[in-house]
């Protein structure tokens, strides 16, 4: 069984049973990269540690949704990047210690949760499709 298929099956064992051996599991799987991925930006152990075990409190949170996701690592590391700020209690614009790269991709994702979680004009939530010419 190649990685992927291992996950998804782990990810529905945590989704439908809350087995505890597949949540296990997943959480030996991706710490260590996690934690080494949040170190690379936090540069502090203890703070890397503390945003990936948020990271696994929030999965186990939403364990029912996880057949919702399609892939776990891609997840997991994108809402690594969003508690980041939180965790650090730092306003953005975040100060000189963040990496440029982080500061956009944070602006860049937080553009498109606030598209993904804006109310739909009305005429798409009819159903209706209107297609303009350019």
């Amino acid at each position: 069984m190649n990685d992927l298929n291992q996950i998804r099956s782990l990810q529905q064992r945590i989704a439908l049973y809350e087995d505890m051996q597949a949540y296990q599991a997943i959480y030996d799987l991706f710490y260590h990269n996690l934690h080494r991925f949040c170190y690379s930006f936090v540069k502090s152990p203890e703070i890397a540690e503390e945003i990936v075990s948020e990271v696994f409190i929030k999965l186990w949170q939403i364990r029912n949704k996880l057949m919702e996701i399609g892939n776990l690592k891609v997840y997991l590391y994108q809402f690594a990047l969003i508690i980041s700020p939180a965790i650090l209690k730092i306003p953005l614009p975040v100060s000189t210690k963040w990496s440029s790269k982080f500061c956009r991709y944070y602006t860049f994702h937080s553009a498109i949760n606030k598209t993904v979680t804006a109310p739909m004009p009305p005429h798409l939530r009819n159903g209706e499709r209107r297609w303009h010419a350019l």
